[in-house]
Formats: C-alpha cells, sequence, structure tokens
C-alpha cells in the first residue's frame, strides 16, 4: 500500500512516501521537504509512535531541519527524513530484517536521489541490510563503512565539541572547554562519544541517560538522575537525546549560560528561541551543531571528499557557529533566526536547482 498524501498540512512544500509493511505492522514514512541539485538525504530513525499522524509530523520537521542542515553549511543537498514506525513491542530479528529490506527497496526505487544514514533505533547491522536490499549503494554509516567505526556518531561529536569551544569563547573570551561545566542529557552513542571528548579536554561533566547505567558507566563523569539533568547547574547544557525538550515549561527553569547539543529539534516550538535569548541563554542552533557526522557521511560517499577534508569540515563547525554568532548580535536577532537566514540564503542562491512538492512523480518498482 503507498499513500502520497496525508492531509495533515496542506501548506507544507514538501513530498510524503507512506508504505505499509504488513509482515511487522509498521509504516515506512519518507518525507522529502526539498530537492537540491537533484538530491536530497536525511537519515532514518525506527521507533514507536501513538498515530501515523504523530510519525508523519516527525518526519516532516525532521525533514524541514535536514534542509537548513545542508544549506547553513552551503552544500548542495534537499533535505528529506525516514521514519519507521514500529509497534511498542521489540520486533523478532527476522521481521526486523524484513522491514529493513522493504525499506531498502523503497530506496533503490529513488536511483540515488536519495542518500540516507542511520538515526535513533537504527544502527550499522541495521544499515548494511538496508544497503544490501538498495543494492549496496546510496546507504552510509554500515559496518563496511570508513567513518568511525561504521558509525558517525564520533564525527558527530567532534563537530559539537568544535561548537562548544566557539560557544565558550562567548562565554569565557577564550576557546577553551578546561574547566567549563557541561550537562550532558543522554549517554547514548553522540552524547557518549561527547563526554569523552569534554573529559579528555578538561571539562567538569554531569550525564544522566533514561537508563542509568549508561550514565554510570561513562568514568569520569558525574551520573544523575535523568529528571535533573536539563535544570542542571552549568555553563553548557547538551541535550543529545529526543527532541522537543526546550519548552515555555522547561526553559523558565534553566540554570545554564548556553545550550548545545547533538538532538534534532530541541526547540518544542520555533518562538523557544526567543524565549531562550529573553532568559540570557544563548542557543546554538542544533541543525549547524549536530551535523558533523551527516556531512562527513555524504561527503565521503556522495561528493568526492576524503577523509581529511571531510574532518577539516567537521572541525570549522565552530567557525560557522562564531559567524553566526557575530551575525546575531550585528542584526539584534537570536542565533537560530541568524542560522535559518544563512540558509535561507543559500537555498536563495540556488533557486534554479531546487524543486520541492511538483518535482516529479516517485520512480516505478
Amino acid at each position: 500500500m503507498s499513500i502520497d498524501h496525508v492531509p495533515l498540512d496542506s501548506g507544507w512544500p514538501g513530498r510524503l512516501v507512506i508504505e505499509r509493511h504488513a509482515e511487522s505492522g509498521s509504516w515506512i514514512v519518507l518525507a522529502v521537504h526539498a530537492v537540491v541539485r537533484g538530491r536530497f538525504d536525511g537519515g532514518t530513525r525506527m521507533r514507536h509512535y501513538a498515530t501515523l499522524a504523530d510519525a508523519v509530523a516527525d518526519a516532516k520537521r525532521l525533514a524541514e531541519a535536514m534542509t537548513d542542515k545542508w544549506a547553513v553549511h552551503r552544500i548542495p543537498c534537499g533535505g528529506a527524513k525516514a521514519v519507521l514506525m514500529v509497534p511498542p513491542e521489540p520486533l523478532p530479528a527476522g521481521v526486523r530484517r524484513s522491514l529493513l529490506r522493504a525499506y531498502g527497496e523503497l530506496i533503490a526505487d529513488w536511483r540515488g536521489a536519495f542518500t540516507t544514514g542511520g538515526d535513533i533505533g537504527v544502527g550499522p547491522d541495521d544499515l548494511d541490510v538496508v544497503a544490501g536490499a538498495a543494492g549496496g549503494a546510496w546507504v552510509y554509516g554500515g559496518n563496511r563503512q570508513v567513518i568511525g567505526a561504521g558509525d558517525s556518531a564520533v564525527i558527530t561529536a567532534e563537530g559539537l565539541a568544535s561548537a562548544m569551544r566557539a560557544t565558550a569563547a562567548r562565554l569565557t573570551g577564550r576557546p577553551d572547554l578546561a574547566g567549563l561545566r557541561v550537562a550532558v542529557q543522554g549517554a547514548g552513542k553522540v552524547g557518549g562519544h561527547l563526554v569523552g571528548l569534554l573529559l579528555n579536554a578538561g571539562a567538569h561533566v554531569t550525564v544522566a541517560d533514561e537508563r542509568p547505567e549508561a550514565a554510570e558507566a561513562l568514568s569520569g563523569a558525574n551520573p544523575v538522575p535523568a529528571a535533573e539533568i536539563l535544570h542542571a547547574e552549568c555553563d553548557i547544557l547538551a541535550p543529545c537525546a529526543t527532541g522537543g525538550v526546550l519548552n515555555a515549561a522547561t526553559i523558565e527553569r534553566l540554570r545554564c549560560r548556553a545550550v548545545v547539543g547533538g538532538a534534532n529539534n530541541q526547540l518544542a516550538t520555533y518562538d523557544d528561541a526567543r524565549r531562550l535569548a529573553g532568559m540570557g541563554v544563548l542557543f546554538a542552533p542544533d541543525f549547524l551543531v549536530n551535523a558533523g557526522g551527516a556531512m562527513a557521511d555524504l561527503g565521503m560517499t556522495e561528493l568526492g571528499w576524503s577523509r581529511q577534508e571531510a574532518l577539516r569540515r567537521v572541525r570549522a563547525i565552530g567557525d560557522t557557529l562564531d559567524q553566526v554568532y557575530r551575525r546575531a548580535e550585528a542584526d539584534g536577532v537570536t542565533p537560530w533566526e541568524a542560522a535559518r537566514e544563512r540558509a535561507r540564503l543559500f537555498l536563495e542562491e540556488n533557486r534554479a536547482a531546487i524543486t520541492g512538492a511538483g518535482y516529479g512523480p516517485r520512480p516505478d518498482r
């Protein structure tokens, strides 16, 4: 079953492909926000949602953020996101592989226009299955890839550390993490690597996770209950778990000077960027600072970058963030607004190469 439209937001400019995977009782949702020079890219996440409408809404907002992510770093690619909406109970191994193969066949239909890697709930083993069904191409981050240990989380953490140094320079006058107090929400792949980088740089790290054992396993960091981490007293708060954690209720209780995190869509609403500014909290736009792994993967697999070039660009994320901070200060806007404007200008420059809702039908199987 394929559905090309769900009446949730008729004003959304992109395209939806929704398929039911009967064997697993799952839905495959691909949201394409924009196509730039014939290409769109975004990660794949697997999780349970209460309704299909929730899954579609998440995919759409994540796809829009991917467009911003590529554009703010001036990479000629459109934004997309795939969501595999699964039942609440874990899928049997064989059924999970069947779902992943079906998704890989969908990727193959696009013949290289859509490329993807992992996100929440999707690891290197899963991506190997998807890549096999897609014909071995257009899927990055599996065990055979050359970035990290088959996982781009370590590169994403490198980019976050670079962004934190740029933020430290705004807070203290020097781009040095030594002595800074950093609270990390999430001890998963990105959060765990980030904690290690911070400790090696001499920062004092507090960490929490919904799985207490994951936080406690990070030697050298101070584990606290998950309910306490957002309101820990610190210099930099790093949300590295799920999105939407910064909202009207949580922002008024923050005790940090800045937010620099790896989670996607940390703001519950776009107005929350101004709420943070009103509280005197410096917010590093998530779509800018968490782009490291995606940039490296796309660059090395599709754009011809060497590993050295990929790492150079990831480590320059702090320089880009500093430019955004300066522009925000000069224009009297929030860093989130300045970053969105930087992305908009890049898209405007490439308008002739951009297509959206009417870019063409899905290829036939």
